[in-house]
């Protein structure tokens, strides 16, 4: 299934998700892909498409045949996106994966990031006085989602408060515009990403003259004696843990407001009739922020009843196997007491979402926090408009009236 011609990108979208309209609604598409379809190969795209449950929970636990390392087995590297950094944990296997993440892994465990619950309960009062201050009305995602992840993340990395509003403009300018066919979203992202860079550069060097509190310093102690992390590496995290460690955490906050609002269950929320960590649950399975994760096969393998040959890229969709009627009753429902739950928004095997439980501390506390203050919610964005991307699910932003209790 190799293609001869020039390298294809995985990050492609697939022709049938190509309108908005199936971006923000996948999940027909994705109900009639694991019925007729559950491996599929697609050739403009060239890679496989995974749909079921089980198919998808095996492909991310079995590193020995399905490799985080997108690379084919020659070690060239077809079908990564350029400027892509290749070897952060998210891209390696074990037991390299495992040497990578071990520095940074005990920072996001529950019982560490307790400690950073009063900075994170101060951060989100703060935030939430200044979104409320103006009236009623809150744009989500500019308001609330992005200041309280980038604070979150910028305090466990221990970066300057006041760069954080500066961080806010880069993460935003990372995520694509909608773009007309034919252009390239990747070149609206290049300058935001080569000034994270850049900062990080500058930030890890006066680490090294003054080191201080937070887990950049201790990264960078790591990467001076060598044993564990080279610079690069220390590098390589830091980036990673920016961006990955707070652009899902923002679609998460924005979907459960948007969802509690439009399935009408604030009230219940608010008086603890239904569980907050169960509705969270159901919002990161019903709109799970990471619709795919991409693998490449190490050996030649069987997924369902198709044979797929070795060094060939698969797309494992996380948002449908979260739909997967096998797996789930009523599936197509948004059931905030849904249990038992094992969606795997966050991934399954030695990869499993490091910052899970950061999500879900940040969940916890800034939405405990926003009911508190907020007794009804009207959506008023008139149509939601999706983030448009291989790999994120989410909403641009969610525009809304809020009543209010001071």
């Amino acid at each position: 299934m190799t293609s001869n011609g020039p390298p294809t990108q995985l990050g492609q979208i697939p022709t049938e998700l190509a309108l908005t309209e199936r971006q923000l609604d996948p999940f027909p598409w994705y109900e009639t892909m694991r019925e007729t379809a559950p491996v599929r190969y697609d050739e403009k795209r060239d890679c496989w498409d995974i749909f079921r449950y089980n198919d998808i929970d095996t492909v991310l636990c079995n590193h020995e045949q399905f490799s985080s390392r997108l690379s084919s087995t020659d070690g060239s590297t077809r079908g990564t996106s350029p400027g892509e950094r290749k070897d952060t944990m998210i891209r390696v296997d074990p037991p390299e994966h495992g040497r990578l993440r071990g520095p940074v892994d005990e920072h996001f465990t529950a019982g560490s990031l307790r400690n950073y619950r009063p900075e994170l309960e101060r951060l989100v009062d703060e935030t939430l006085d200044k979104a409320l201050a103006d009236g009623s009305e809150i744009e989500i995602v500019s308001e609330v989602a992005f200041p309280i992840t980038i604070g979150v993340i910028a305090e466990l990395l221990g970066l300057p408060t006041n760069d954080r509003d500066q961080f806010i403009q880069w993460s935003r300018g990372m995520l694509p515009p909608q773009k007309t066919r034919g252009e390239d979203p990747r070149r609206e992202r290049t300058n935001p990403v080569n000034k994270i860079h850049k900062y990080f550069e500058e930030i890890i060097d006066e680490r090294k003259r003054n080191p201080g509190d937070g887990l950049i310093s201790e990264l960078v102690r790591y990467g001076e004696d060598g044993s564990r992390l080279t610079e690069k590496e220390v590098f390589d995290t830091c980036n990673l843990l920016l961006g990955a460690g707070h652009i899902t955490s923002v679609s998460l906050l924005t979907s459960a407001i948007w969802m509690f609002a439009k399935h009408n269950i604030v009230p219940e929320i608010r008086d603890g009739s239904i569980s907050l960590d169960s509705a969270v649950d159901e919002v990161l399975r019903y709109r799970s922020p990471l619709h795919t994760m991409p693998r490449i096969t190490r050996t030649e393998v069987e997924v369902g009843d198709t044979q797929i040959p070795k060094g060939e890229r698969v797309v494992a969709w996380i948002g449908s196997a979260n739909r997967d009627e096998q797996e789930f009753e009523t599936p197509a429902e948004f059931v905030p007491t849904r249990t038992p739950n094992r969606h795997i928004a966050f991934g399954a095997g030695a990869h499993y979402c490091l910052g899970a439980p950061l999500a879900r501390l940040e969940a916890d506390v800034a939405l405990s926090k926003f009911f508190e203050r907020v007794y009804e919610i009207e959506i008023t964005t008139r149509k939601c408009e999706p983030i448009v991307h291989p790999t994120l699910h989410g909403i641009k932003s969610l525009q809304i009236d809020v009543g209010t209790e001071l």
